[in-house]
C-alpha cells in the first residue's frame, strides 16, 4: 500500500510540513469548528501516519469534508484518492469531478492532470481545446510540464493555432527548469530554425544537457548527429555553454 502512495505522500509532506508541530488534539478542536485547514491537515496526518496510526479511510474523510467546504488542495487529494482507490471507492468519474473543481479553483497539479486527461482521453473524451485551456492555467504558474505539453500543442497546431514562436518560448521556459523532454524539443527548434534563427551551437547545447544530465535517448542520438557535421570550434562553444548551464543549474 505504501508504495502506491509514495507520490501522494511526498506532495502532501511538502504542503503540510509547517503544521507538523501542531498536536492532533489541537487540529481536531479546530476541525470541529469547520476549519478547512485543520480538516485538510488531519487528512495529511492520517495519510502519513504522522502522530496517529495510518488510516486511509479517515484521511479521505477529512479531505472530503475540507474539499466540500472549498479547500482547493483537499479537492485535489479527493480526486487522487478516488482515482487510486485509496481510502475511497475507486471512481474515475468522481476523480475527474474533483480534479476539475480543484483545477478551476487554482490548483496547479490538478490543472496539469486534467489537461493531460483531456489530451490523452484518459477517463474523458479527447478535447484538445480543453486540454490547452487547463495547460494555460498551469503555465501561468510556470509549471514546466504544462509548458512542455502546451509547447507541443503550438508546435503541432493541436487545440490552438500553430505558432512556432510560442512553441519555442514555452519549450525554452520548461528547458530552463531542467525538463529533459523540453530541452530536447528546444534543441530541435534551434536546429531547424523554427520560432527562432537556426543555431546548431544552441541546439547542441541543449542536446548535451539533456543527454548528460538525464541520459535522454533522443538527445543522445541528435547530439551524435551534430557531432559529425559541426566544426570543432562550434562544438567547443556548445560544450562550454552546456557545461556552464549545468554548473549554474545543479
Amino acid at each position: 500500500m505504501k508504495k502506491n502512495i509514495i507520490f501522494f505522500i511526498i506532495i502532501s509532506f511538502l504542503s503540510c510540513s509547517s503544521v507538523f508541530g501542531t498536536t492532533i488534539k489541537d487540529l481536531e478542536s479546530k476541525a470541529a469548528t469547520g476549519d478547512t485547514q485543520a480538516l485538510y491537515h488531519l487528512g495529511i496526518r492520517y495519510m502519513l501516519g504522522q502522530g496517529v496510526s495510518q488510516n486511509l479511510k479517515k484521511a479521505a474523510g477529512y479531505f472530503k469534508k475540507a474539499a466540500e467546504k472549498g479547500h482547493v488542495d483537499a479537492q485535489y487529494e479527493v480526486g487522487y484518492m478516488h482515482e487510486r482507490g485509496l481510502g475511497l471507492k475507486k471512481d474515475l468519474n468522481q476523480a475527474v469531478k474533483w480534479f476539475t473543481l480543484s483545477a478551476e479553483n487554482g490548483n496547479t497539479k490538478a490543472q496539469y492532470i486534467i489537461g493531460f486527461k483531456y489530451e490523452t482521453g484518459e477517463y474523458v473524451k479527447i478535447d484538445y481545446k480543453k486540454a490547452a485551456g487547463y495547460y494555460k492555467m498551469a503555465v501561468k504558474k510556470e509549471d514546466p510540464v504544462s509548458q512542455y505539453r502546451l509547447g507541443g500543442f503550438y508546435e503541432n497546431g493541436k487545440g490552438v493555432s500553430k505558432n512556432d514562436k510560442e512553441a519555442f518560448s514555452l519549450y525554452g521556459r520548461a528547458a530552463n527548469q531542467d525538463l529533459a523532454d523540453a530541452q530536447y524539443s528546444f534543441g530541435n527548434m534551434h536546429r531547424d530554425g523554427r520560432g527562432t534563427k537556426k543555431n546548431l551551437v544552441l541546439a547542441q547545447k541543449w542536446y548535451i544537457i539533456a543527454a548528460k544530465k538525464w541520459k535522454h535517448f533522443k538527445s543522445i542520438v541528435e547530439s551524435s548527429k551534430l557531432d559529425k557535421v559541426m566544426s570543432a570550434s562550434d562544438l567547443s562553444k556548445a560544450r562550454k555553454l552546456a557545461e556552464d548551464w549545468m554548473k549554474d543549474n545543479k
